[in-house]
């Protein structure tokens, strides 16, 4: 080897060291990689920002997939440096509410977090603690990070600490978000309120997953009963537990709490809980209070089903009717764990069954009715067991041989619709028939119904049909100003009562009601439905008899 060509190897050894050496000084240390600036806001049109990324190591940029169709950054990788690096972010115009994102700087094991916020026509966003969320005004742009702890076909609670919010989507078409109980996201919406529960309403498109596999740890929950439901604080998403018989109708899961006035109601509950099959059956039902439109249910986010070892005993329905011309009524059903009696006042009807265990049926019997007036009785069935209602009663009429009333009527009413009272002259197809006969709408699922008549001097009593709406019964009332009368009725739910007019219902012996009264001079009288679990009824042939 000459001395020219040693020359030049001595050199590029000399200079690879040098390389080496420099390279070893930039990964030297820990890892660790720096931002210029945590936060970045960018205006509502179509923007970019910039910061300065160090880091000792290679790194990445990590950009959540729900926000990639509106925000890049580049680049999204870069090498070992001393030097600061130039990182630019840009986003899309912003027709809507402000927005942000999360993006996340990796270097090996480090990280570090940029936070961009794009304004918006929407307003400023509100972002961070719930307690700000509840604050915030109804429409404010907000964000929220927490673990999901419960999901429904609307929607999810999440959990931060002590605190809980519900984030609602109008749009979900009852189909539950892309998430699993104990992920940890964060959701961007708007301040919205059901009722007096804040809430946030966002689309599933605004969910930002950040971890997965986490096990929420649930408090205990608060025990909601006939005790505390009608005063129930409705203003936090709180985890509440409500035991009670369920009531399957379609879309609407309802819970019949013991004797109480007000229902427990399931929101679009996910199918893995097989609800339909808990039809009629007695539960304990958990989750979180997720808003409530009316004072007559309280709504439930459901996050677990148990069954029920407390003692308890429910009777339905609340009226039967026995043929005119003899024969058997329709069943009354009894549900329960405890040993129970029956007894009938009247010795013209004679029961099934006058004591049992559990669920049980009883029908009521009778000869033909000889008489031209309407025969009736009450059934008590009871327990001495300790259960939250101890005693039903039913009633029971039998017609006359002469048949059923008319449907037509005698009166002039006078309706009250106004503030929370609505009261429409309505119609309805009666036992196949097609003709449309004249029928009273008390109610609305949120406001109850009111309406007057005069009866004239003489009036000896008082008959007519009602139904209630096909969800729960509800409960009707006569009276006058002077107090003289007062007559309350409960009506059965009939599945015919719903959607528009005309109604296709079917209206048999029970549904047919009279009392006695002895007006001697022209009088006015007020009907009423009352406020409760259901305010809806129909009344149909309201006559006034002189004998």
């Amino acid at each position: 080897m000459n001395v020219r060509n040693l020359f030049f190897f001595g050199f590029a050894a000399a200079a690879l060291f040098a390389a080496c050496d420099e390279k070893d000084d930039v990964v030297s240390g820990s890892p660790s990689i720096t931002l210029s600036a945590n936060t970045l806001e960018l205006e509502q049109t179509e923007d970019q920002g910039t910061i300065t990324l160090t880091a000792n190591r290679d790194w990445v940029v990590n950009v959540p997939s729900s926000v990639s169709s509106w925000l890049t950054v580049y680049p999204t990788s870069g090498a070992a440096s001393e030097d600061p690096q130039t990182i630019t972010v840009t986003v899309e115009e912003n027709t809507g509410a402000y927005r942000d994102a999360e993006i996340e700087f990796s270097a090996l094991l480090v990280s570090a977090k940029l936070t961009v916020t794009q304004k918006g026509p929407g307003g400023e966003l509100v972002s961070g603690a719930y307690d700000d969320i509840y604050a915030a005004k109804e429409g404010d742009a907000v964000s929220a990070k927490g673990m999901v702890v419960g999901i429904y076909k609307s929607g999810m609670v999440l959990n931060e600490g002590a605190d809980n919010i519900l984030c609602y989507n109008s749009k979900s078409n009852f189909v539950a978000p892309d998430v699993q109980i104990g992920d940890s996201v964060r959701v961007s919406g708007t301040k919205a309120v059901y009722g007096s529960l804040a809430q946030i309403g966002f689309s599933y498109d605004d969910i930002e997953v950040i971890t997965t596999g986490g096990s929420p740890v649930y408090p205990q929950p608060t025990v909601v009963d006939a005790s505390n439901i009608a005063s129930f604080d409705r203003t936090g998403c709180v985890y509440i537990q409500m035991e009670g018989a369920l009531n399957v109708n379609g879309n609407y899961y309802n819970i019949a709490i013991d004797g109480a006035s007000v229902q427990g109601s399931i929101s679009y509950p996910l199918d893995s809980f097989n609800l339909p099959d808990l039809d009629g059956s007695r539960a304990v039902f958990t989750g979180y209070y997720c808003g409530g439109g009316t004072a007559s249910f309280l709504n439930m986010l459901l996050v677990e089903v148990s069954e029920s070892d407390t003692p308890y005993l429910l009777v339905s329905p609340s009226a039967v009717s026995v043929p005119a011309d003899g024969g058997k009524s329709n069943e009354i059903s009894i549900t329960g764990n405890v040993s129970w009696t029956a007894v009938c006042d009247n010795p013209a009807f004679t029961l099934s069954k006058t004591s049992g265990t559990g669920d049980d049926v009883i029908t009521v019997s009778a000869d033909a009715n000889a008489s031209d007036a309407v025969l009736s009785a009450n059934i008590t069935i009871s327990t001495v067991e300790d259960v939250a209602v101890k005693s039903y009663t039913v009633a029971v009429k039998q017609m006359s041989p002469a048949g059923m009333p008319s449907f037509d009527g005698n009166v002039t009413f006078s309706l009250v619709s106004e503030g929370n009272i609505y009261t429409v002259e309505e119609s309805a197809k009666i036992n196949g028939s097609e003709e449309e006969t004249t029928a009273i709408k008390f109610g609305t699922g949120e406001k109850t119904g009111k309406a007057t008549f005069t009866a004239p001097a003489g009036t000896k009593k008082i008959g007519f049909y009602a139904i209630a709406w096909n969800t729960n019964n509800s409960i009707i009332k006569f009276s006058t100003e002077s107090g003289d009368l007062d007559e309350q009725f409960e009506l059965v739910k009939n599945a015919g009562f719903k959607s528009n007019k005309p109604y296709t219902i079917e209206i048999t012996e029970a549904d047919y009601y009279e009392f006695a009264v002895d007006f001697t001079e022209d009088t006015e009288v007020t009907i009423e439905t009352l406020d409760g679990s259901e305010r809806r009824a129909l009344l149909i042939g309201l006559t006034t008899y002189a004998e």
